[in-house]
């Protein structure tokens, strides 16, 4: 799994048999930081910023 933090948006990619399969997730939240959690290996934490400012 490869994740990416883009201006907008947070990118999944995963690898198949039958080649890539990208998801987006949190459009439109501007993700700033990605963190993999060491304890476990299929958790991550993503840093983003709310434009209605919670």
């Amino acid at each position: 799994m490869v994740l990416a933090s883009l201006q907008n948006s947070l990118l999944v990619v995963d690898s198949s048999k039958d080649g890539w399969r990208v998801r987006e997730h949190l459009k439109g939240l501007s993700p700033s930081s990605l963190v993999l959690d060491s304890q476990n290996s299929k958790r991550a934490y993503c840093k983003h910023f709310f434009d209605n400012g919670l």
